[in-house]
């Protein structure tokens, strides 16, 4: 009976495996998997087009800042992020729903394609929903075509030229009356604002000042009836306070000024009357400063009791 023939040992060098392992990879190279790895042409498409319709712009930021600008008593904005497994990665899709809308934003079929537009990354996807949920307000005069938050206000008429100071155009009556009465010390007074017609959506009112129980100043000051609008008839009333304390201050400055102009004479007059009385003599200039005297006084009397 013959031996059986002997095992052959095969050996291998590490220059062999390193020959082996490029062989092996080249092969494969040339055979790719059945299921491949590149994504299908529409999806590109229609990530591509979406990607071309979004820009630049801030999409995320300009839906939150329409949000703090209109707030609502619920939540104001419900963002839904869902992931899917991809040929090369997992590709994102994101929803936002809107209080102003039934539409749910980003769940839609793009345009020309039968496939929800989807991304690489969370945050294409989520501002892609926010530029169709702003393009939604636009077109349905929520927000101006500017994308910002609020439509600009519109510019507010001219006070009326009636009511303005001649000497301070940009000062109100109602704000000069505080400072003429601190000035002449009184107090500032309470405006009495009423209806002209006792009737709803009244639009003419009367007015006046009350200062209370001062007992220098007795009665209604600036008395205005039947005026257009209760901001204006306030206004009218403290335009006629402001001449009624305009009026006191001058009275009180022409006293004073009374009051000085008898000092001076009455010094005049003592000295003159230590000269006369020194030399004896009694001209006719010493009756008519006299005379003057006497009438200033008068006058000064007349400037008190006022």
């Amino acid at each position: 009976m013959s031996e059986p023939p002997a095992k052959q040992l095969i050996t291998m060098d590490f220059e062999d495996m390193d020959s082996f392992a490029q062989k092996l990879q080249a092969k494969e190279s040339k055979n790719p998997p059945k299921h491949g790895t590149m994504l299908d042409p529409e999806t590109v498409a229609v990530e591509n087009a979406a990607l071309n319709d979004m820009g630049d712009g801030n999409w995320i930021g300009k839906l939150t800042e329409y949000r703090q600008a209109h707030p609502v008593a619920d939540e104001g904005i419900i963002w839904n992020e869902k992931s899917e497994p991809g040929k090369v990665g997992p590709r994102f899709t994101c929803t936002v729903k809107i209080p102003e809308s039934d539409e749910i934003f980003g769940s839609g079929n793009y345009g020309f394609s039968s496939k929800v537009a989807s991304f690489t990354t969370k945050k294409t996807a989520k501002k892609y929903a926010a530029m169709l949920a702003i393009e939604w307000l636009i077109q349905n005069n929520h927000m101006p075509s500017s994308g910002a938050a609020r439509f600009p206000k519109a510019a507010a008429p001219p006070a009326p030229i009636a009511l303005r100071a001649p000497d301070d155009a940009q000062t109100s009556y109602t704000s000069q009356v505080p400072e003429l009465c601190i000035r002449l010390g009184f107090g500032v007074p309470r405006y009495v604002i009423t209806p002209y017609l006792d009737i709803p959506n009244n639009a003419f009112w009367n007015g006046y000042a009350d200062f209370g129980h001062d007992p220098r100043i007795d009665g209604k000051i600036g008395e205005v009836e039947n005026v257009y609008g209760k901001k204006s008839a306030k206004e009218q009333v403290a335009k006629l306070v402001v001449l009624f304390l305009r009026d006191i201050e001058r009275q009180r400055l022409a006293k004073e000024e009374g009051t000085v102009e008898v000092e001076i004479v009455e010094e005049e007059k003592k000295a003159e009357g230590e000269e006369n009385a020194e030399d004896g003599l009694n001209s006719d200039d010493d009756k008519k400063r006299k005379r003057f005297s006497s009438d200033a006084s008068a006058t000064s009397n007349k400037a008190i009791k006022v």
